[in-house]
């Protein structure tokens, strides 16, 4: 109950009062409802100056070391739990990168830089592999194969490699025409 409907309950009960007649409702529910509203008003009134308490006086300024209570934990996947292949690939994938790459350089190829290139795309291959993202990983390496020999054709060969640009361009175009046709029929 508002404050205006309690006003007017008190109105009338002193109009019917005035006049002789009863009281239409009884003081003892209209007493109730205004102890109910007078409790509450109390209640607000001390959030209120809680609130105002604390704007008047700000959160005292973190810690210099704060930042260190979060740490970040790794990336699990806990719906994919690791098998024991990939548990045993990350025990020794390390080691086995260090012993390639010592033989690479070790031994007298003709071009380390190959061999190393080679030597981490078989690793990521691996690792991807256990991970079951071998198609994305073949995806991507696609990509930047061709990109790299793009750039080392066009080192050598500008008239070769803007033709062999504009037929990829040009068959890209038609394999998206010719699949949004077939969608659209």
């Amino acid at each position: 109950m508002n404050i205006e409907h309690l006003r007017a309950v008190y109105e009338g009960g002193r109009a019917a009062r005035a006049h002789g007649m009863a009281d239409p409702v009884p003081l003892s529910e209209a007493q109730a409802a205004v102890d109910s509203s007078r409790s509450r008003v109390g209640l607000l009134r001390t959030e209120r100056d809680a609130v105002a308490a604390t704007l008047a006086s700000p959160l005292p300024p973190d810690a210099v070391h704060a930042h260190l209570r979060h740490r970040s934990l790794p990336d699990v996947d806990t719906a994919r739990p690791p098998n024991w292949a990939l548990r045993a690939w990350s025990t020794v994938s390390v080691s086995v990168l260090l012993l390639a790459a010592a033989a690479v350089i070790f031994f007298d190829y003709d071009n380390r830089v190959h061999g190393l290139l080679w030597l981490v795309l078989a690793m990521l291959g691996i690792e991807a592999a256990l991970n079951d993202r071998l198609r994305s990983f073949l995806a991507t390496a696609i990509t930047v194969l061709l990109i790299v020999g793009v750039a080392w054709l066009l080192r050598d060969n500008s008239r070769v490699v803007i033709a062999l640009l504009l037929v990829i361009q040009a068959v890209a175009l038609l394999m998206s025409n010719v699949t949004g046709w077939l969608r659209r029929r």
